[in-house]
């Protein structure tokens, strides 16, 4: 599946994954690195956020470390995905 035709398909997903007080851990990335394997898109809400900015930070910092793209930040989640 193309990356544009898996950011079509971010708004109707929930978020698998959640980023809290820990942030951003070994098993968090191990975790959503096998998901991602395997459903080629995942939606994480980071709830420790300040603002946006934080969101997109995690986002671009998990997407880096799990070979993934960032398909979309919308409000306090984001989207990741793998062609």
């Amino acid at each position: 599946m193309e990356l544009k035709e898996l950011k079509k398909l971010c708004n109707g997903l929930k978020a698998e994954f959640s980023i809290g007080k820990a942030g951003v851990t070994d098993n968090f990335i191990e975790s959503v690195e096998n998901y991602v394997e395997v459903h080629k898109i995942v939606k994480v809400k980071v709830n420790n956020a300040i603002d946006t900015n934080d969101v997109k930070r995690f986002a671009i910092e998990v997407g880096k470390k799990t070979d993934s793209e960032v398909l979309e930040t919308k409000g306090f989640t984001f989207c990741l995905g793998r062609e």
